[in-house]
Parts: C-alpha cells; structure tokens; sequence
C-alpha cells in the first residue's frame, strides 16, 4: 500500500468514525445526510471524494457569484447548498456520469488538490449537472433568500 493509499484510508476510518458519532455529516459547512461518500462508490479514495465535493461547491459558488452580488450571495449561498449537496446524495446515472467524467479528465493530467482550478469547462459541466438536479422549488428557494437579503439592506437604509 502506497503512503497516499495509506493516508486515503486512515482519513476514510476517521471520517467514518466521525460520522458513525453525528446524526448527521458536515462538510464544508453543509449538513448533508450520512453516508453521502458511500453512494459514490466508483470514487477509490478520500481525497477522490473531496475533490469531487469540493469542485461541485465551489461550481455552485462561482456560479451564484454571476448572480447575487455582495451580501445576497452569502444569503443564497446559506441556502443554495444543503439544497445541492440533498440532490447529490442520490443522483440519477446521468448526472453521476457527468460528474465521474469531470473528476476523471480533472485527475488524469493533474496533481489532485484542493486549489485545482476552475475552468470555464469545468464550469459548464457543474453548471448542467446543477440546472438538472436542482428543481424550480430549489431555484425559487435560493431566490427567496437572496430576495430577502436585498429587503434587509434597503430596510436598513429606511431605520438608518
């Protein structure tokens, strides 16, 4: 067993210990169901599965940043994700494709890491995945808050 291997699987024990103790897993700051990296089974190692996790949420970032400037994106983003990484929890085989493709072409000529960059490519592939996982109810969701947001700061300005 290589040093990366042996790494891979003693952050898997501990990651499984740690989730065997919550009710729930937390990654990034997103409560997401348990067991949510055991539905990935193709993805061989830890530092596989975060790779994917962590371009699928910097996608999502990137592409409310488009959107929602300044605070509304915080408050779409607060609500955006846990509605993402629901929907991932169990894709169907399309979207799992996509994303296996864009981890494979992603590790196939580059050293895996959490700075990989975020290409246009890249971008659009999470941005197709994201139109077809998220439904209209999730859309309407992450605009109500953004929404929300706005009718704070203007309130703001009536009591300032």
């Amino acid at each position: 067993m290589s040093e990366t291997e042996l790494q891979d699987q003693v952050r898997q024990d501990r990651a499984d210990e740690l989730e065997a103790q919550l009710p729930s897993h937390v990654l990034a700051g997103v409560v997401q169901p348990k067991g949510w990296m055991k539905t990935w089974p193709e993805l061989t190692t830890y530092s596989h599965y975060e790779q994917l996790r962590s371009l699928i949420a910097r996608g999502f970032a990137a592409i409310l940043r488009e959107a929602c400037p300044g605070e509304t994106y915080e408050a779409a983003s607060n609500c955006g994700k846990p509605l993402v990484f629901e929907r991932l929890f169990e894709p169907g085989d399309e979207i799992r494709a996509q994303l296996l493709a864009l981890l494979l072409a992603l590790i196939e000529g580059e050293k895996l890491g959490p700075k990989v960059e975020l290409t246009p490519e890249r971008l659009a592939v999470i941005r197709s995945v994201l139109q077809k996982v998220l439904t209209a109810e999730d859309w309407e969701s992450i605009a109500q808050a953004a929404a929300k947001q706005v009718q704070r700061q203007v309130m703001e300005l009536r009591v300032a």
